[in-house]
């Protein structure tokens, strides 16, 4: 995030028209009509990645079927759940919708949440927990009469990714399931769940209650996995270790480029001091030759650490972008962007955040803005103790945003073998940098996107199609027997692939 103005970080003051009361609550269709008016308006306007994966025809086409799914019976949770197949369907990470602040609070005191952690292991939902009536490691064949597919199908909007990438949808079902699942089939007294332990064993039944997020929290803090899943946080407060596996390998953890906000941040600076820590240490030991970086569950953060961190790898010259535009230097609809303040502060806050817009996007140029000569679109050198050996990258679905860029850097610029899963962020480029969120005036559903179209400085490759993640050279997910023992089977499957490439 670039600019001093976080948009979608506070809460518009603004007369409600509609005096919500419940998620269940129908607003009447001339309403609904209204709010998916405004939406369709302006992403039209403001967002510069509506078509960066869709044609014309198929966003009109989407948009006619929502307006078709729209009557005096829609109520909000179930226009919550259209605006999100719309938002889901342009392909951006950044998309994200949600309800107004009092809904949230509704929601969360209110007993929905399904109150048993689960963790989605090749296509199928198994539970994750020792303290559920329902065994650790049983399959969940269905829900209320739901099917486990159909359930992972419905829940997959509420998900963003770059692009045509479905991995992560899954992924993430293993913290978002719960809530997932209300969104999708609304509040339930009781989940009739049918499991099985095996084919062999045949199905069960177990009826459960849905509890508070409050709730569902501590079961989730006790989920079986828990213990591996640690793995993915740092050991110490900061998002970034080293470790020395043997004599000849090291590994680089980053779990967040969320390190400072700029290149004077002291956190930053503490960053740049520890990789050239680590680095200097490489160089200095010949006997070091693999380099392992894991950067899974890295969900991004802030400019320039993630380009920073990639100098200590590249190659050659390199560049964060070769292209990056927005649809405005003007904000349109400002009245309706979701920002708390007093009137004076406002018009201070759009009068800033256009400034700074009008001066990097300063090529005017087919009804867009291009970016002018800036940090982002200039050569970068390698740093000097860049480590020369072999490079070993590790992704999973939950890499994104500057997480997914630094990914495509080392994995489009480097002789980096790649393990693990299809990233959620986009390989070639994405919508970021820059966060607005808008109400939808009835309603008081928010819709928020970046507005920043980005071309990454990446090559081409056979097996990187436009509109996907970086893909692995070897694709692993954990086994059923792997989650089981709480074993890390894609870092397991690296470091036999480093002992035999050794030999």
């Amino acid at each position: 995030m670039k600019y001093l103005i976080v948009i979608a970080a506070f809460f518009l003051i603004n007369n409600s028209v509609f005096a919500q009361k419940s998620y269940e609550d129908k607003i009447g269709y001339s309403k609904l009509k209204s709010d998916l008016d405004f939406f369709c308006n302006i992403r039209n306007k403001a967002n510069s990645g509506l078509y960066k994966y869709r044609t014309v025809n198929q966003i009109d086409s989407i948009e006619k079927k929502a307006y078709s799914k729209l009557s005096d019976q829609t109520t909000l949770r179930e226009f919550f759940n259209i605006i999100s197949e719309l938002a889901d369907y342009e392909g951006s990470v950044h998309n994200d919708v949600s309800f107004s602040e009092k809904i949230v609070k509704q929601i969360v005191v209110d007993s929905v949440y399904f109150p048993v952690p689960i963790k989605v292991l090749n296509g199928k939902i198994v539970v994750n927990s020792t303290e559920s009536s329902i065994p650790l490691g049983a399959e969940i064949v269905s829900i209320n009469g739901i099917k486990a597919l159909e359930i992972l199908k419905l829940n997959s909007i509420y998900y963003t990714t770059d692009g045509y990438s479905n991995v992560a949808k899954t992924f993430a079902q293993d913290g978002g399931f719960s809530a997932y699942l209300f969104f999708s089939l609304g509040k339930k007294l009781e989940y009739k769940v049918l499991y099985q332990m095996n084919s062999i064993a045949g199905i069960k039944e177990a009826v459960i209650k849905p509890v508070t997020r409050k709730v569902f929290s501590e079961h989730y803090k006790k989920r079986h996995s828990i213990i591996l899943d640690s793995i993915y946080t740092s050991k110490t407060q900061l998002p970034y270790s080293f470790e020395i596996i043997n004599q000849n390998t090291v590994k680089l953890n980053i779990r967040s480029f969320a390190i400072g906000d700029n290149s004077k941040d002291l956190k930053h600076l503490q960053f740049v001091k520890f990789l050239d820590s680590c680095f200097n240490t490489m160089k200095s030991n010949v006997n070091i030759k693999n380099l392992i970086v894991d950067v899974r569950n890295n969900g991004g953060g802030s400019d320039p650490n993630d380009v920073v961190a990639f100098s200590y790898l590249a190659k050659n010259p390199f560049k964060e972008n070769t292209k990056a535009f927005s649809n405005f230097v003007r904000i349109p609809s400002w009245k309706n962007v979701d920002y708390q303040a007093f009137f004076l502060k406002r018009i201070i806050a759009k009068w800033i955040y256009q400034k700074e817009l009008r001066e990097e996007f300063s090529v005017a140029k087919d009804n867009v803005f291009y970016q002018g000569i800036c940090n982002d679109n200039t050569f970068r050198d390698p740093n000097k103790n860049a480590f020369n050996g072999q490079i070993y990258l590790l992704v999973n679905p939950k890499v994104a945003s500057a997480a997914s860029l630094f990914a495509s850097l080392v994995a489009g610029n480097t002789n980096a073998i790649v393990i693990g899963q299809e990233t959620s962020g986009g390989y070639y480029g994405h919508n970021g940098h820059t966060p607005i969120t808008y109400i939808l005036p009835n309603s008081k559903i928010k819709y928020g996107f970046s507005i920043v179209n980005l071309t990454q400085d990446v090559q081409a490759k056979e097996k990187q199609p436009f509109g996907r993640g970086v893909i692995p050279d070897y694709n692993i997910e954990q086994t059923y027997v792997d989650f089981l023992n709480n074993t890390d089977t894609q870092m397991e499957f690296l470091l036999k692939l480093i002992n035999a490439e050794n030999k």
